[in-house]
C-alpha cells in the first residue's frame, strides 16, 4: 500500500505548504530522571535513558501521568518493552486520564493494553480490577522484545497500532472529553517505557464515507480509513463484511468519477488500481502503511474496493467509498 500511495501522491505534488506536527509533549528519559510525570503506587526508575514500571502483586497498578487534563484530540507514540515472561504480562498506554489515586483501579481514564497474543481497550472508572466496556482483537506480540506503539485520540473513539500494524478502534467515550496521557504496569509484572511523544491533531476528521457499494454473500461491505495522515504516522484502510476469503482490487484516484460499473457505482478515478488482495476467512483485510512526506495540504485522495463475489449481481461486489484530505 505505501508504495501506491505514494505513486499516486508524486501526481498531486504542488508547491504548497506541508502540514507541520505540533508537539505537545515529548520524553526520552536521557535527562536520567521522570520529572514532569506524577506517579502512582509500583517502583519506578529511570535506568539507562528508559523508564521502568514494575509491579509486584495482583491488581497493583503502577501509574506515571504526564501532560495536560485540557487536551483533546493528540496522538501518542511510545516504545515499549514487556520485561516478563508471563502470558498475561502486558504493557497499557492510558489517555484521556481525568483523574487518578492510589489503589486498585481508582481513577477516570481509557487505556489500550498490548498482551502477547492480543491488544485490547477498556475504561477505568473507579472500578477496582474490572476494566469495563473491554474490547479485544487478536494480535501477537513479542514478550521482552521492544515494539512501538501510536494511539490516537479523536472526538469520541480512538485508533491504536503496534508496530505499524493496525491493532484496535475504541469507540464512543462520550464521558472522558479531555485528559492526560499515562503510562502502566500492573500485576507481576516490569514494563519499559521509552520515547513518548504527544502531538496535537487537527480539528476535525481528515476521513469520510462517501457513496454506497454492493451487497454481496457478507453482506454489505464497508471501507473506513483512519490515521491522521502526518509524515510517518501509521495510515489504514479498513475492509469489513467482504467476501470471506475473497481477492478483490483497491481503486484510488485524486478525485471522483461515480461511474456505472457492473450494478454499482465506481467512485473514484482510476489513477491507480492495485490488486489482488486476498481477504480473511472472516473476509477482513487491514491495509496500513506509513503516510509519505511532502503530501501538500489539502491534497484530496478517494479510495474504494471492488471484489470479486458470485454472490452479487452482476459478480462483483463493493464497499462505499472514503475520501481523505491531507492536514
Amino acid at each position: 500500500m505505501r508504495t501506491a500511495i505514494q505513486s499516486l501522491l508524486l501526481t498531486a505534488l504542488l508547491a504548497y505548504p506541508a502540514s507541520a506536527q505540533q508537539v505537545l509533549f515529548a520524553d526520552d528519559f536521557n535527562d536520567g530522571n521522570a520529572h514532569g510525570w506524577q506517579e502512582f503506587d509500583g517502583t519506578f526508575a529511570v535506568q539507562n535513558g528508559q523508564y521502568r514500571i514494575t509491579t509486584t502483586q495482583f491488581c497493583q497498578e503502577g501509574r506515571a501521568i504526564a501532560g495536560n487534563p485540557a487536551w483533546v484530540d493528540y496522538a501518542i507514540d511510545v516504545d515499549f518493552f514487556i520485561d516478563s515472561g508471563l502470558s498475561n504480562a502486558h504493557a497499557a498506554i492510558l489517555f484521556r486520564v481525568q483523574q487518578v489515586v492510589s489503589g486498585c483501579g481508582q481513577g477516570r481514564y481509557l487505556q489500550f493494553n498490548v498482551f502477547p497474543t492480543f491488544s485490547g481497550y477498556c475504561r477505568i472508572d473507579f472500578s477496582g480490577s474490572v476494566c469495563s466496556a473491554g474490547i479485544e482483537r487478536p494480535m501477537v506480540t513479542s514478550l521482552r522484545q521492544w515494539h512501538h506503539a501510536r494511539v490516537e485520540v479523536r472526538g469520541t473513539d480512538a485508533y491504536a497500532w503496534v508496530d505499524g500494524r493496525y491493532a484496535i478502534h475504541a469507540p464512543g467515550f462520550v464521558p472522558f472529553a479531555t485528559g492526560r496521557i499515562g503510562l502502566k504496569c500492573i500485576n507481576t509484572n516490569s514494563v519499559v517505557y521509552d520515547n513518548v511523544v504527544v502531538t496535537g491533531l487537527p480539528n476535525g476528521s481528515a476521513w469520510n464515507e462517501i457513496g454506497a457499494g454492493i451487497s454481496g454473500s457478507n453482506g454489505m461491505p464497508t471501507l473506513r480509513g483512519v490515521g491522521a495522515l502526518i509524515e510517518g504516522s501509521p495510515t489504514s484502510l479498513l475492509l469489513r463484511n467482504d467476501p470471506r476469503g475473497g481477492a478483490g482490487v483497491l481503486f484510488a484516484g485524486l478525485t471522483t468519477q461515480y461511474r456505472p460499473l457492473a450494478g454499482g457505482i465506481l467512485i473514484p478515478t482510476e489513477d491507480l488500481v492495485v490488486g489482488s488482495f486476498l481477504l480473511n476467512a472472516s473476509g477482513e483485510l487491514d491495509m496500513t502503511s506509513p503516510w509519505p512526506g511532502l503530501v501538500p495540504v489539502g491534497t484530496e485522495l478517494y479510495f474504494q474496493f471492488w471484489m470479486f463475489d458470485a454472490s452479487a449481481v452482476m459478480g462483483f461486489s463493493a464497499t462505499n467509498g472514503v475520501r481523505c484530505v491531507a492536514p
